[in-house]
């Protein structure tokens, strides 16, 4: 049986892809000189899932400082956001690498 895929797991590939994008790894969310929430464009995010309503696993990335997001990778369970996360990151290794 294979090791469970925990949030530790997740946020543990999210910092692996900042790294091999060049994205600062912190908080999402910051405040302006006028107290007003502002994301981080480019910062990358885990959205939980839940089997309860199900609502799938994502990998989201911050478009835009009102909070606009795209969706990088998805999955039905945490095992299949991981296993694409890591094949996201083999592909980004192999198109990246120098030779």
């Amino acid at each position: 049986m294979s090791d469970r895929i925990t949030l530790t797991n997740l946020n543990a590939v999210i910092g692996r892809m900042c790294r091999a994008m060049d994205i600062p790894e912190g908080p999402i969310w910051s405040r302006d000189e006028h107290g007003n929430n502002r994301a981080r464009v480019g910062a990358l995010m885990l959205e939980q899932g839940s089997r309860t309503n199900g609502i799938g696993w994502k990998i989201v990335q911050m478009c835009n400082d009102a909070g606009g997001e795209r969706t990088l990778l998805r999955g039905c369970t945490a095992r299949e956001l991981w296993d694409a996360a890591q094949a996201w990151l083999d592909g980004y290794d192999a198109a990246t690498r120098k030779e």
